[in-house]
Parts: C-alpha cells; structure tokens; sequence
C-alpha cells in the first residue's frame, strides 16, 4: 500500500488552520455537534484523511473508531474530541466541515456541502453562500493541494463515491 506524503497533508492542514466557516467559533452556534463521539452500535466522528491518525496519534484527547462503512478496501477511520480539542490539533475534516472536498466521475475537483452535515450543522441551511468568502478560498486551495498526492486524491475520490451513495439514501434525501 502506498503511504500518503505528510508533507503534502500537513500544507493542506495549514491552508485551512486559521479559517473558520463563520468569525468566530461555529461551534458556539451548535454546542459542537460535530465533535461528538458515537455509542459502540454507531461510531460518529470525522473521517481521518490518510495520514491524519499518525499525524494524532500523539494528541491527547481524541478518540479513534473503526466507521461501519467502508473507503476503498478498509474501514473509514474516525476520530471525536468531545468537544475538548485543540484547535491548532483539529483534524483536516473538522477544518473544513460542513463543506466537503468533492470529485466527480471525470474527476473534477468540487466543494459541496458535507451531505451528513445537514443533519447537524445549522449553517447548511444557508448553502455555501452562508459561508465566508476567506474560508471557502482556503478550503478550495487545500483541496487543490490534496489531490496532488495520488494517495489523497484516491481518498477523496473514494469518500465522494461515499458521499454520492449519502445523497441517493432516501433517509438523506429528507433530512431538513
């Protein structure tokens, strides 16, 4: 199995440290759903970019769960804090959440609001539009600077297959 490059991660981190969706603390508007652990039966967390459970693993406070879904040949991993993380520690998906980096079949790079989102950030009510310009940006040039690592772009070609299947359940499709 190839390894990701973690330089290349670790740029992409960075584009997205000091952005936020809103100024300030999103997580203030929600009471940080998205950091939220899972029970046994269903683990919740965000997904970990290939990589990221190296790059954590030294972080304290974060919990690591096997998804009961699968990318590609293996389980998702996902990691929670429980609301309890150190921003400048935060997983690459935490930074750019509720959007979602996108590729479609001809594998064209997209930005689209993360279809699990809507179940729990209330930001997805007003679309991309609702977002900062400067965090949409930053979100974009991080992805552009993913999918140079063939490992990365893999990844998120297989998540977007994910997110595509998220967007044909007829659960999804009601969500507010």
């Amino acid at each position: 199995m190839t390894k990701p490059n973690l330089e290349t991660l670790k740029q992409a981190r960075q584009l997205v440290q000091a952005v936020t969706p809103l100024q300030g603390d999103c997580g203030l508007v929600c009471g940080g759903r998205c950091c939220q652990p899972g029970g046994e039966d269903t683990p919740l967390g965000m997904v970990l970019f290939p990589g990221e459970e190296q790059l954590l693993s030294a972080c304290p406070g974060y919990e690591f769960s096997q998804a009961n879904w699968r990318l590609g040949d293996a389980p998702a991993v996902l990691v929670a804090c429980a609301g309890h993380c150190r921003r400048e520690t935060r997983p690459l998906a935490c930074r750019i959440f509720p959007l979602a980096i996108y590729l479609d079949e001809p594998m064209h790079l997209k930005l689209i609001l993360d279809p699990a989102a809507r179940f729990i950030c209330p930001l997805c009510a007003s679309g991309l539009g609702g977002l900062q310009t400067a965090f949409r940006q930053a979100v974009a040039a991080c992805a552009k600077r993913l999918v140079q690592d063939p490992v990365q772009r893999d990844f998120i070609y297989a998540l977007s297959r994910r997110m595509d299947q998220l967007r044909q359940d007829p659960f999804y499709r009601l969500a507010p």
